[in-house]
């Protein structure tokens, strides 16, 4: 009997492993015990307060639920390849449903490929929450009302590709949030209700391909909104009623849906940026809907916003309204862009700044041209 071969292991190796992995390490298949007795040897390791289960092939469904993690507790690389057989939870994987990591947690490159993963109501008050590179494809992942009173919480490169993502009502009430280059390619990203209060929300990157991206009533009070290069592909975004206490930027994105700014407030030291995007054709109409909402004056900036010249030469028509409904747009920046985009119903748009617009006929309030909403 040998030691396990995963770097930084100490444990025993198995022989059904040709002496290679200890039965924390080896596959699913070869780990010569029982789903049960490889569970109740992890629940040992809790016990004892060893948290170290880097690199660990879970076979089974395992719940942690209500469990409190006094040190720092390691999950990078783990893989949670099995579900529970009979279970409430959503055929899950694993539940960390209302557990409380007291410092660093680290889930980078672990994948959740068994089934549904659920972090609801999970307290994340150590230094750090790393998710880096994480992968749920097993099905969705659910961090609702999950407290993210910590330090940092990382999402960099996170994959939701089994299903939906979310996150609603979920807190960051310490620190910033990154979501940089996270893909949400499983169904929808709920971020209804959230709370960023801690620091800057970081969405830059990020793609939402699939379903719909609900930002509702979300509240970014910590810092700035960054959504700069993220890419709008799925059903639509919705940030209807969000609240943005600092910069909200929207630029350089692609999008080929729908997207709903209805009636987000935006605070005195609030900056708003749309600038910049790239539309390419989608399977409906793409509207970009801004509707009562108060622009600080000189602090909102609409630029380069043209219909996409590959789409000219060919011929491939796509229907784009940008539209304003009882808006206030003085000392609002047009720059750079063709009006005949826009739609101006119902909103004071005459003291705006307009600077190298092209307009296709003379400035007027355009007529209504949609009836149908994100």
């Amino acid at each position: 009997m040998g030691t396990c071969v995963y770097y930084g292991c100490n444990e025993h190796t198995i022989s059904l492993t040709d002496h290679k992995y200890c039965v924390f390490h080896a596959p699913k298949d070869k780990k010569g015990i029982s789903d049960y007795e490889f569970n109740t040897s992890i629940f040992d390791k809790i016990e004892k307060g060893k948290y170290d289960f880097e690199g660990y092939i879970f076979p089974a469904g395992i719940s942690f639920e209500g469990k409190e993690f006094e040190k720092e507790v390691n999950f990078k690389n783990a893989k949670f390849e099995g579900k529970f057989e009979e279970c409430g939870y959503r055929n899950s994987c694993v539940i960390f449903n209302k557990v409380n990591f007291k410092s660093l947690a680290n889930f980078s490159e672990a994948e959740f490929s068994g089934g549904t993963t659920d972090f609801e109501e999970a307290i994340f008050s150590g230094k750090t929450a790393y998710f880096i590179e994480t992968k749920f494809t097993g099905g969705s992942a659910f961090f609702n009302g999950a407290i993210f009173d910590n330090g940092y919480s990382d999402f960099y490169g996170a994959e939701f590709s089994g299903g939906g993502a979310y996150f609603g009502r979920a807190n960051f009430s310490k620190g910033s949030a990154n979501f940089n280059k996270a893909i949400f390619s499983g169904g929808d990203a709920d971020f209804s209700e959230a709370e960023f209060s801690g620091g800057n929300a970081n969405f830059s990157g990020a793609e939402f391909s699939v379903g719909n991206s609900d930002f509702r009533g979300t509240e970014f009070s910590g810092g700035v909104a960054n959504f700069r290069r993220a890419k709008f592909l799925g059903g639509g975004a919705d940030f209807r009623y969000a609240e943005f206490s600092d910069n909200l930027i929207i630029d350089k994105n692609i999008i080929k849906c729908s997207l709903n700014f209805s009636d987000i407030k935006l605070s005195d030291e609030s900056t708003f940026y749309f600038t910049n995007p790239e539309f390419i054709k989608p399977e409906k109409n793409i509207r970009i809907i801004f509707s009562n909402i108060r622009f600080n004056p000189f602090e909102a900036y609409f630029e380069n916003i043209n219909y996409p010249e590959k789409h000219k030469s060919n011929g491939d028509f796509i229907n784009i309204v940008i539209i304003f409904r009882y808006c206030n747009l003085k000392d609002v920046y047009f720059t750079d862009s063709d009006m005949s985009l826009f739609s101006f119903y119902k909103s004071i748009f005459e003291e705006a700044k307009y600077y190298s617009c092209l307009w296709k006929e003379e400035k007027r309030i355009f007529e209504e041209r949609i009836y149908s909403y994100v």
